[in-house]
């Protein structure tokens, strides 16, 4: 038999001929059903993984499931992140990591900011090694920069580094073509730039000048200074919502986040941020920003009108001080945060509540990296190790829409909803995966045992 039940949808039943094109056919020996939620459960600590050092920089790559750490101690730490296992690369007659904190990575590569020996080392660590057969594959060097301390990318075309040197206040600019990485220029900015970042949607970059109190405009293909605008007192570090094409960068002397819209270059300011705002990060999905204070306080700011909405106490400790790092999964909505070695905060954004504590150890750096797609969180463990956290969602929500004797479930991705296929009643219960809700019960053949779903023509088979 055949019945549409919805436009573009079919059922299609026929007792005692196998179903083909089976997709995602799950036996259930229950009556209930569970789906994942919208809100997590506590993050607990999955392990600590020992790097031998203090960490001062990580970066993750989320394609690779790979985590790259410096210690400043001229070796880069590689973790795996399936097995959490750790590889340490050593090259100290090649460059010099210590004092490294800012890393970037693109594509296989992974790019470290070497602020005492004035230059990047690049990094092809996947076996095989790249073109020289080492794991370091080239050191890259403005001759007259001082003191690089952050860096951006551009992945337009093959490639741009963008590198903001406090010292020599000027941004080093580093272009990939066919004959690899080459320093094409320096762009003088101003006193003393201390964050930098891209935004991908204007090929923009923003540079906080932080002795200056000004940002820096660059634009990203031309390599000119299109705009010096106001920055507050002294910004310290950037997030960028590229969707809304506005740039926030923190402000801990005047306790305020400025903001600066992307398209007139106005500049507008958020007070009510805590004392001592020092990280910042973006959910351009939410439209909000979060903002982490030296105090332990944590401001959630609605990107639609820039006013502050929640405000989240945090762990927090007192040393190392002045140290604040915070990163958001932007398909939970699940913010974590750490503030002068209190440990890692999780907290949820979209009520503005603090979920959980991990335990991380006191102590340590503000070095702190998510995996989006593992939904992982990595910091420092305070005893020279990397502490991994899982932040999935977890909690499972029972859904009891009265079926009787559910014997297979089938998904469409699609369209993001459930059949259920009821061998007690004869029919199939449609479920609004948005919703968790029963939004359809189709009549069947008699007791249906098998259900699946092409999800290219969304047509239902049940046998």
């Amino acid at each position: 038999m055949i019945r549409t039940m919805m436009p573009g949808t079919e059922i299609l039943s026929r007792k005692g001929i196998a179903a083909t094109r089976r997709v995602a056919i799950l036996a259930l020996g229950f009556v209930a059903l569970v789906a994942l939620p919208t809100v997590s459960r506590a993050q607990y600590v999955v392990r600590t993984i020992p790097t031998n050092a203090p960490n001062v920089g990580m970066v993750v790559n989320a394609s690779q499931n790979t985590i790259y750490v410096t210690e400043g101690d001229n070796k880069l730490t590689v973790i795996d992140g399936a097995t959490n296992t750790a590889t340490v690369i050593a090259d100290p007659g090649a460059a010099n990591t210590s004092g490294a904190s800012a890393m970037v990575t693109y594509l296989n590569n992974v790019y470290v900011v070497n602020k005492n020996s004035n230059d990047i080392s690049g990094y092809f660590v996947l076996s095989p090694f790249g073109y020289n057969g080492n794991p370091l594959q080239e050191v890259l060097k403005d001759p007259n920069a001082s003191q690089p301390v952050a860096i951006a990318l551009s992945p337009v075309n093959y490639g741009k580094l963008f590198v903001a040197n406090a010292l020599s206040n000027t941004v080093s600019v580093f272009t990939n073509g066919t004959s690899g990485w080459q320093f094409t220029t320096a762009i003088p900015v101003g006193v003393s730039p201390q964050a930098i970042a891209f935004n991908p949607a204007t090929n923009r970059v923003y540079v906080a000048n932080t002795g200056a109190g000004t940002v820096t405009i660059i634009d990203g293909g031309s390599n000119t200074v299109l705009a010096t605008v106001n920055g507050g007192y002294a910004p310290q570090s950037i997030a960028i919502n590229s969707q809304t094409n506005k740039i926030y960068l923190t402000d801990p002397i005047s306790a305020a986040v400025t903001v600066i819209n992307g398209t007139t270059n106005a500049v507008t300011g958020i007070g009510g941020v805590g004392a001592s705002p020092a990280a910042i990060t973006a959910n351009p999905v939410t439209n909000q920003i979060f903002v982490a204070g030296l105090d332990g306080k944590v401001a959630i700011i609605d990107g639609g009108t820039d006013t502050v909405t929640h405000t989240v106490t945090a762990a927090s400790g007192t040393t190392p001080t002045a140290q604040a790092s915070i990163c958001v999964d932007t398909t939970s909505n699940l913010v974590y945060v750490t503030i002068q070695g209190g440990g890692l905060s999780q907290i949820d954004g979209a009520t503005g509540t603090l979920l959980a504590t991990a335990p991380t150890g006191n102590g340590g750096n503000a070095v702190l990296a998510l995996n989006p797609v593992t939904h992982r969180a990595y910091v420092d463990s305070g005893s020279n190790g990397v502490t991994v956290v899982d932040g999935a969602l977890n909690i499972l929500t029972p859904l009891t829409p009265g079926q009787q004797q559910p014997s297979s479930l089938a998904v469409n991705p699609a369209t993001n909803k459930i059949y259920v296929a009821n061998n007690g009643s004869a029919n199939v219960t449609v479920i609004d995966g948005a919703t968790n809700t029963v939004v359809d019960t189709v009549p069947t053949g008699t007791q249906p045992s098998a259900v699946a779903v092409d999800p290219a023509k969304n047509l239902i088979f049940v046998t």
